[in-house]
């Protein structure tokens, strides 16, 4: 067998075997990448825009948040999507600074913070909103690429967004052992999406990257790879 015939068809049972790994959209000198775990808003053809008022990653609301998807793999016709329907539930507490391991392995966010009479930080008084998740259900759908009439998403992948939001950021701690997974890049979504500081959401994601785009595909050419 030729050596350019054996590697042809050993690319085949490749992807067949493991799918492919990005879908790349085309235009001129324009390309944008779609990898498994992307947060993404599907328009198919003939169906309603829902993502008019959605400008940043990090903000949406929730007619949004339920219309969002996660990549899970990408195939040569179509990929497969994954969701989750959960709730919310805030409480707060107050700690002081020195003893704010106490709240490590919950989701929160420091509110405010009331300054120490003696000035030392460590005695400063914490004001903290808690999430706590409940009722979560997985959601799938299977959606070709010829019924899309356009992508929406933003150059930004969560997945970063998630390794600078660990215990060591200095105004909060996510983590979400109710959802697995690419589902916790959703879930901090919403957390994000709350009344938040600028402070802290300039912490955590890019202002450029974080900006949501449309894109039609009649006008895109569609690669897999």
């Amino acid at each position: 067998m030729k050596p350019i015939i054996f590697s042809i068809l050993l690319n085949l049972i490749c992807l067949a075997s493991f799918g492919q790994s990005k879908l790349i959209l085309h235009k001129g000198a324009e390309r944008e990448v779609i990898k498994k775990g992307k947060i993404i808003g599907v328009t198919l053809k003939g169906e309603e825009f829902k993502f008019r008022n959605w400008k940043n990653i990090y903000k949406t609301d929730d007619s949004i948040r339920q219309n969002l998807w996660i990549v899970d793999s990408i195939g040569k016709n179509y990929f497969d999507l994954v969701g989750y329907d959960y709730e919310f539930v805030n409480s707060y507490d107050t700690v002081l600074r020195k003893n704010i391991g106490k709240l490590n392995g919950k989701n929160y966010v420091i509110d405010s913070v009331i300054h120490s009479a003696s000035r030392k930080r460590k005695d400063d008084k914490l004001i903290c909103r808690i999430f706590t998740l409940q009722n979560v259900s997985e959601k799938q759908t299977r959606v070709r690429y010829d019924r899309i009439e356009s992508l929406t998403f933003a150059h930004l992948n969560l997945k970063n967004v998630q390794r600078h939001s660990g215990s060591s950021h200095p105004h909060g701690f996510f983590n979400f052992p109710g959802i697995s997974g690419d589902g916790a890049a959703i879930a901090l979504l919403v957390i994000l999406s709350v009344e938040l500081t600028a402070v802290l959401t300039i912490y955590i994601v890019d202002s450029i990257e974080a900006q949501v785009h449309t894109y039609h595909l009649k006008d895109w050419k569609i690669q897999v790879k």
